[in-house]
């Protein structure tokens, strides 16, 4: 029996991040206010506007931290095992799932920011995304990219190699839906325009 294969990588969830970060500074902003509202005197004003930057600072890095999460897909005989969990522990809940190459609707690439993600579609709806890894290099961010593809590709083999397959988009195939966005939108345009 060969062994499996597996690909690991920190995913970094900007998203999230981007939205706390956002709702952070709304709090901050409704703290300070709140703070110079029910203050009597300047005595009592410094310590509540310092307290309120502490938690913020507190509560920002909370946030990082709950952003980062360890992903690890393993490719079984017949299966697809992909397991999630945070990078510091107590931030997050643990995901594991186990998709039957059957179960798998999409295999596609997505762009994040600057990096190309690798996006596993289950039938039932759920989306795991797997990002490359970094590896060890010289000041700047270095990435296994090919490695990515080439797990990408062992994927898309392992699924054909199972059989044929409803509707199973390839993991090449990332131009379908910008495509569509901009030919939808370009016949909104000239209705609309006439």
């Amino acid at each position: 029996m060969t062994r499996p294969t597996t690909y690991a990588a920190t995913y970094h969830n900007s998203a999230r991040l981007a939205v706390g970060v956002v709702t952070l500074f709304l709090l901050l902003a409704a703290a300070i206010t709140v703070s110079i509202a029910i203050s009597p005197d300047g005595n009592t004003l410094l310590p509540r506007i310092l307290g309120s930057l502490g938690g913020f600072v507190v509560l920002f890095l909370v946030l990082v931290l709950a952003s980062l999460r360890h992903h690890r897909w393993t490719i079984e005989p017949g299966t697809l095992l992909i397991e999630e969990r945070p990078l510091v522990p107590l931030t997050g809940r643990r995901r594991t799932a186990r998709l039957d190459f059957a179960d798998i609707a999409a295999l596609s690439r997505v762009q994040n920011h600057s990096d190309d993600e690798i996006l596993v579609q289950s039938r039932a709806g759920a989306g795991y995304p797997m990002v490359p890894a970094t590896l060890p290099g010289t000041g700047r961010r270095n990435v296994d990219a090919a490695g990515l593809e080439g797990f990408a590709a062992r994927i898309h083999g392992a699924i054909v190699a199972a059989g044929p397959r409803r509707s199973l988009t390839s993991w090449a195939s990332g131009t379908a839906c910008p495509a569509f966005c901009t030919s939808a939108c370009c016949c909104f345009c000239r209705w609309r325009w006439r």
